[in-house]
């Protein structure tokens, strides 16, 4: 079975469902030895194992625990054999094997999966350990480096969150109109002085890859705007030729040094700090639990910071 916990990480995008889903099947499964669920329990021990793994293992609430839907247990969960279809809106838990052992490697496989994607950006909720990242211009550039290398979603979300708070010093607003992980249409970030950004972990080394890039922004925001130099496009790096090149086509490139020679003037510990709390808050409205965000057992816990 553990094969199909990878099968089941591998294929979660925005927030694991099925890992959480079967981790709460074996979990009543050991303490009361329960095999037979109906849609409604299915749910009900699906949320509690994600209150469960956010609040005793995990420590933040995010990339876990989707919106449930009644077709899950039928169409996913048979289809990874952790279920068999009983009748109508019944199952029988058949993936039973090690189950002690098996709810161990599904919360490490937890960690170790949200490590891969976001590091440890989580920590960012923390306000004590986004001021000591912010304690000195060195660390915080260098947290803001590593950060910008995990992903393109953590690249867009901290060229995002650095010139956003760069803008707003001189009374400019920067808004991230994407959703992190969708197809590369439009606008990734706009203002309120009619200049679009398109944010691209994207390094051109060729003329080729620089007249795509451009094909595309032209049709994503007409000749008029890029005529007009209201196009903006960031970028991990670009040889100094294709720069120029953009340059000459009326996009404005910003490259990841750029943005960092940006950070090493944000010489305030609270500017700096504010970065932080912008990619935490941007991370938060991507990938929080929707299960954290309906609590199911707000009752049971009434003061919770993971479902704020």
């Amino acid at each position: 079975m553990y094969e199909i916990v990878d099968r089941m990480f591998k294929k979660g995008k925005k927030k694991f469902i099925f890992p959480a889903m079967y981790y709460g099947l074996l979990s009543a499964y050991i303490q009361n030895g329960k095999t037979v669920f109906s849609t409604q329990e299915v749910r009900h021990f699906y949320e509690t194992a994600v209150c469960e793994i956010v609040r005793n293992h995990l420590g933040h609430s995010l990339h876990i625990g989707g919106q449930f839907y009644d077709a899950y247990p039928t169409r996913n969960l048979t289809k990874y054999r952790v279920l068999k279809a009983l009748g109508p809106r019944m199952f029988q838990l058949i993936a039973t094997q090690n189950a002690a052992q098996m709810l161990d490697y599904i919360c490490q496989k937890f960690k170790e999966e949200i490590q891969k994607r976001f590091g440890n950006l989580p920590s960012l909720s923390n306000r004590l350990k986004r001021m000591e990242l912010s304690e000195t211009v060195e660390r915080f550039t260098s947290f803001i480096e590593w950060a910008m290398s995990i992903s393109g979603t953590c690249f867009e979300l901290v060229s995002f969150a650095l010139i956003k708070t760069h803008m707003e010093r001189f009374g400019c607003k920067i808004y991230r109109e994407t959703r992190a992980e969708a197809s590369d249409r439009g606008t990734d970030l706009s203002t309120d002085f009619g200049v679009v950004y398109q944010v691209k972990k994207l390094v051109l080394r060729s003329e080729r890859v620089t007249t795509d890039v451009y094909d595309t922004l032209l049709g994503n925001f007409g000749e008029e705007r890029i005529r007009d130099g209201k196009v903006v496009l960031v970028l991990e790096d670009a040889d100094k030729q294709f720069k120029e090149l953009l340059v000459r086509l009326k996009i404005k490139p910003i490259i990841k040094n750029d943005l960092l020679k940006l950070a090493l003037l944000m010489d305030e510990p609270e500017v700096r700090e504010k970065v932080l709390r912008v990619v935490f808050d941007e991370l938060k409205r991507e990938y929080q639990s929707d299960v954290c965000r309906k609590c199911p057992f707000s009752g049971q816990f009434p003061v919770c910071e993971f479902r704020e």
